[in-house]
């Protein structure tokens, strides 16, 4: 479940950044909301991450 979890987050804040990515200062925050959302999951999602990077 723990894994899931992190999916949902993940699909989450995508969805709330595709939303938004139209304002700049708000995707700019959204950027750095993700970012700190990632750190806590870098070392157990690589590939996550590395998908979060390439985007």
């Amino acid at each position: 479940m723990y894994g899931v979890g992190r999916l949902a987050i993940f699909f989450f804040s995508f969805f709330l950044f595709a939303c938004f990515s139209h304002t700049y200062y708000l995707d700019n925050f959204l950027f750095f909301l993700l970012f700190f959302l990632f750190l806590p999951f870098a070392h157990t999602s690589t590939t996550q991450v590395q998908f979060f990077w390439a985007w």
